[in-house]
């Protein structure tokens, strides 16, 4: 069946949906369902990316979520995103959910606790590198620009120790929910220096920009878990880097949430490129 069919048997195709469809299946299949159908899925599924909601719905502001942290973690034991009410950053390690609020502090999450966008696999690293030289921001994107497969996704983990890495978060957001770039632009940064930590994260094709961030996408937390957060910025000393080559993407749409096309444009490029921190 191809991608399409696939998606088109759950029922949940608009007119936009078959654009999304046409515009991203060149690169990785990509799976809609619902939560009842997202709960249904049987757990541990390889070369998948498991997502709740997107990209542009966050940047409309759609920061309230159906899945609970209890649930998603039948779905990857590896992962990113936020939780309700966009109340700071969250990353999951070896299967352990931590929530970087806009404080800097570090907290477990209860898997009562729903969130509104997570992106989640279960990692299995095909491919493993040793960084011996220092790497700044840039050179670190252009190592994973030639260790990755454009076509697919591909989930990173580096275990490195740091020079220095600049980190973000933001505060929980009340009703009526402003969009996402004036949350940002009121965010909390911060740097932690001279550290020994994990950056967990995931490269996406530039086809899937819209439903997710185009290019790379990193959270960091200490080994000590006392100070963590969204990457903008870092010089790295040295460590190890593993990759998973990932070549699906199932997408779960909360009720009520409209999740638009892939989206190319320019616009959109920037915008996301503003709520991630980098200006290029």
């Amino acid at each position: 069946m191809t991608a399409y069919g696939e998606i088109a048997h759950h029922g949940l195709l608009s007119a936009e949906d078959q654009q999304l469809v046409s515009a991203a299946a060149t690169s990785v299949t990509v799976q809609r369902s619902n939560h009842e159908e997202f709960s249904a899925e049987p757990a541990g599924l390889s070369s998948v990316v498991e997502q709740t909601s997107s990209i542009d719905a966050l940047l409309h502001g759609a920061y309230e979520g159906d899945v609970s942290f209890g649930e998603l973690s039948r779905h990857g034991n590896f992962g990113l995103g936020t939780v309700q009410h966009l109340d700071g950053e969250m990353l999951c390690l070896d299967g352990e959910f931590l929530q970087v609020r806009a404080d800097g502090s570090v907290h477990g999450i209860p898997p009562e606790t729903l969130t509104p966008f997570a992106v989640m696999c279960h990692f299995d690293p095909d491919q493993s590198y040793e960084l011996t030289s220092p790497h700044t921001w840039e050179a670190l994107q252009q190592q994973f620009d030639e260790i990755s497969d454009n076509r697919l996704v591909q989930a990173f983990r580096i275990e490195a120790f740091f020079d220095w890495v600049s980190l973000r978060s933001v505060p929980r957001q009340y009703r009526p929910y402003p969009p996402l770039s004036a949350v940002t632009a009121t965010q909390t940064n911060w740097q932690a220096e001279q550290v020994q930590g994990t950056i967990i994260g995931f490269r996406f094709p530039s086809s899937l920009q819209g439903l997710e961030v185009p290019g790379i996408h990193l959270h960091f937390i200490s080994a000590d878990r006392k100070i963590g957060g969204h990457v903008t910025d870092l010089l790295l000393q040295s460590g190890v880097v593993q990759v998973q080559q990932l070549s699906e993407l199932h997408v779960e749409v909360p009720e009520g949430i409209h999740v638009a096309e892939a989206d190319s444009s320019e616009e959109v490029a920037a915008a996301i490129r503003g709520v991630e921190g980098h200006s290029s």
